[in-house]
């Protein structure tokens, strides 16, 4: 019964790519800043890790990689989403082995079913991933915005961090500045009034003498 991939490193490198590249689709997908880098990062390396384990396939088949044409539309088919892949383990299936000079697609879609890869590698490599999304998308995270807000420009090209206050320690103190902001404006007011009654009452006073 013929494999897509007979070895580990194959096994591991193939289903790592098709992680890879979904991955990057779904990221690309996403309105999230980070999605755009995310994409641009893990797409090519997808693309990479595919093309890898064609070529160690290829070799442990007795198969020269560079002297077909084989591997080179491999290549190429990986870098198209979606269907490139799955092309791409059609013709990696197709390569014939052991010193046949023909190959088939009999069984290739159970032969998909039964690519499996290293449990504990695929864990590390999704985890791997969340992380590089998460920094990625820091930018519109709330916290990270208050500290980009707190960098202030100094002369020269000096940056200053400044030390921010908690939101509700700096909405009391907004809503205390706004308070005191209006008793000021009610007192200068309140003395404007008291000052325009006491010129009234000097006018009088002047007009009965």
């Amino acid at each position: 019964m013929r494999e897509i991939a007979e070895t580990a490193f194959g096994r591991n490198t193939l289903a790592a790519g098709l992680v890879c590249h979904a991955a990057a689709l779904v990221a690309g997908l996403l309105s999230a800043s980070g999605g755009t880098a995310f994409f641009q990062i893990v797409y090519p390396a997808s693309w990479g890790l595919l093309t890898a384990a064609s070529f160690a396939q290829l070799r442990h088949r007795g198969i020269r990689p560079f002297a077909t044409w084989r591997f080179y539309l491999i290549a190429a088919a990986a870098v198209f989403p979606v269907l490139g892949p799955l092309i791409a383990l059609a013709l990696l299936y197709s390569a014939p082995a052991g010193g046949s000079t023909t190959g088939d697609l009999t069984g290739w879609p159970a032969a998909l079913l039964r690519l499996r890869a290293n449990i504990l590698l695929l864990f590390v490599l999704l985890l791997a991933l969340f992380l590089l999304f998460a920094v990625l998308s820091r930018k519109d995270d709330p916290y990270f915005r208050r500290q980009n807000a707190a960098d202030v420009a100094l002369p020269g090209g000096v940056k200053c961090k400044i030390n921010r206050l908690p939101l509700e320690a700096e909405d009391r103190l907004l809503g205390s500045a706004k308070k005191y902001r209006k008793k000021t404006v009610s007192s200068a007011v309140g003395f404007r009034r008291c000052g325009l009654a006491g010129n009234a009452q000097i006018s009088t006073g002047l007009e009965t003498m």
